[in-house]
């Protein structure tokens, strides 16, 4: 733009001097030779030899570069030939076309321009006045410098244009190398940054101000980076943090419609008994037993729920510590045996030693009694029940195996749900519905995995957890 702008100034100037420059300055010829030609006449009419006024006449043509001649209404010089400064022909001839022209018109003093060529290219300037004595004074001076000067300047200026769009051309290439490029790179990052986009950065090694620019937008950039990285942080914790309570508040909801459907039929069998002793129709006795019964079912029901409850939202507190689970699983095993004498069911156990783990050691035994409880009650009379734990890898793996009937396939996914029974027929086995949803929760938080699965001879239940070398 700055060029343009210069180059634009520079050719106006060239065609400024090119037209007004001639005409002004025979303007000013003119004036310069009438005021040099009137000064002449005055100190003219104050001398009185012909030598004074031949050596005056000298001194204006060296000072001023003026011809005078002081002629009569015939052309000839006033004074003696011999005291005439010496004019070429040419000029002389000139003298007398204007004391010619000056007599055909003697109107007042006259300018006078004669061309050696044409009438449109005057090179010769002469100003006529008169004496006292009616004589002509003649100033003639040349207008041929001034066309010479004209075209010189005329021709400077053309080459000072040229010189100028060279220079402005280098100054545009260095001003886009060292200002333009830099602030374009700037200006590319700056919508970027608008954008949110903080993929690119200013990379402007600079000492100056666009180098303190670029790094203050890197910085600013680095900023608002950092800024969005953590709104977007709070804001996934916020939304985890809503998911979480949408999802206490759904299991809050169940676990109020589970304990209010599960509790029905105790305190429906509770409340028929009492009603029964009331009425005197039942065995008082028989009928306490009974009521004793179905309140231990009910707490022990009510307390599964809150234990589950806390185990899925995780606020159930677990006491951790390395054990030996082998002796946790070889004590289980043997307070099971206890429950299978009167069914003749064969409890058999492969167990290596010293499977130490980190863990709450009372929960881990509430999953074997799980394991062990549940395959006891579907295991078949007379049959057999296997317990095995094997370190495999960096895990502990431990197996229930009961002889028994298999688990449909539609049963295998949702064993491990809430309230959910195999066996539909049995309905008051003393089983709450919850040990294996429970069992999965203890392990889940354990870090581990459960399976279950059906064998040649009957179902396998298993877990797997890490084993703790230290």
């Amino acid at each position: 733009m700055t060029s343009s702008i210069f180059l634009g100034i520079t050719i106006f100037n060239v065609l400024l001097q090119w037209l007004f420059f001639e005409g002004y300055y025979n303007h000013q010829k003119k004036n310069s030779l009438e005021k040099q030609v009137q000064s002449f006449k005055s100190e003219y009419e104050d001398q009185y030899t012909d030598i004074d006024l031949m050596q005056m006449m000298r001194e204006y043509q060296q000072k001023y570069s003026i011809t005078i001649a002081v002629v009569d209404k015939n052309g000839s010089y006033t004074m003696p030939s011999t005291q005439v400064p010496r004019v070429d022909n040419e000029r002389l001839q000139l003298i007398r076309n204007i004391v010619i022209w000056f007599q055909d018109d003697p109107v007042g003093n006259r300018f006078i321009k004669e061309s050696k060529e044409s009438k449109y290219e005057l090179n010769t300037l002469a100003y006529v006045t008169t004496g006292e004595n009616d004589e002509y004074i003649i100033g003639i001076t040349s207008l041929e410098q001034v066309n010479e000067a004209s075209g010189i300047s005329l021709q400077l200026n053309l080459y000072f244009a040229i010189i100028s769009v060279v220079i402005l051309t280098v100054i545009s290439v260095l001003y886009s190398n060292t200002i333009s490029k830099p602030l374009i790179k700037i200006n590319r990052v700056a919508k970027k940054i608008a954008k949110l986009d903080f993929s690119e950065k200013c990379v402007v090694e600079r000492n100056d101000e666009i180098g303190s620019l670029s790094e203050s937008i890197n910085i600013m950039s680095n900023n608002l980076e950092e800024a969005l990285m953590s709104l977007r942080r709070a804001n996934v914790k916020l939304k985890e943090d809503i998911e979480k309570e949408r999802q206490l508040e759904k299991m809050r909801k169940e676990f109020i419609a589970d304990v209010s459907h599960e509790l029905k039929t105790p305190i429906a069998l509770i409340k028929g008994y009492a009603e029964g002793i009331q009425d005197d129709v039942l065995d008082k006795e028989e009928a306490v037993k009974i009521i004793i019964d179905e309140s231990d079912k009910m707490t022990k029901l009510v307390m599964d729920m809150i234990n589950l409850s806390q185990l899925e939202n995780g606020t159930f507190k677990m006491k951790k510590e390395r054990f030996n689970l082998s002796q946790t699983i070889k004590a289980v095993a043997d307070k099971s045996k206890a429950l299978c004498y009167d069914r003749k069911i064969t409890v058999k156990e492969k167990i290596d030693e010293n499977l130490y783990v980190y863990g709450d050691n009372v929960r881990l035994e509430q999953v074997l009694l799980n394991y062990l409880s549940n395959g006891i009650r579907h295991c078949y009379d007379e049959g057999e029940i296997i317990v095995t734990a094997t370190r495999k890898d960096n895990d502990v793996l431990v197996e229930v195996e009961n002889t028994g009937n298999h688990i449909d396939d539609s049963d295998i996914e949702k064993i491990w749900e809430k309230f959910y029974k195999v066996d539909k027929g049995r309905k008051r086995d003393g089983s709450t519905g919850l040990g294996l949803s429970i069992t999965k929760n203890i392990i889940n938080v354990h870090g581990g995995n459960v399976a279950v699965e059906n064998t040649e001879k009957g179902v396998k239940f298993s877990f797997i957890i890490p084993y703790s070398n230290k």
